[in-house]
């Protein structure tokens, strides 16, 4: 943990490590949009995205802020994320 004063106000934040998850899957019109929907319903923060198309494979990387709950979430909703 580190604490740090921000306007008169201590802030403390827990550093964790940035791990990224991998989707690969066919590629649609809205795939991005239903992904960051699927994670922000389950309140995890889409930290960076980046997304390529390859034919018709979506290759969608993300890192998250919840990264575990986040391979859950995505499990879940069929995505079978890459760790």
């Amino acid at each position: 943990y580190w604490t740090r004063l921000e306007n008169g106000f201590d802030i403390t934040k827990s550093l964790q490590p940035m791990k990224q998850i991998t989707i690969i899957t066919k590629d649609y019109h809205g795939l991005t949009a239903d992904l960051a929907f699927a994670l922000a319903g389950n309140e995890i923060n889409i930290e960076t995205l980046d997304a390529k198309k390859i034919d018709d494979i979506g290759v969608i990387t993300l890192v998250i802020d919840q990264y575990k709950r986040a391979l859950h979430v995505l499990n879940d909703a069929g995505w079978n994320p890459i760790e």
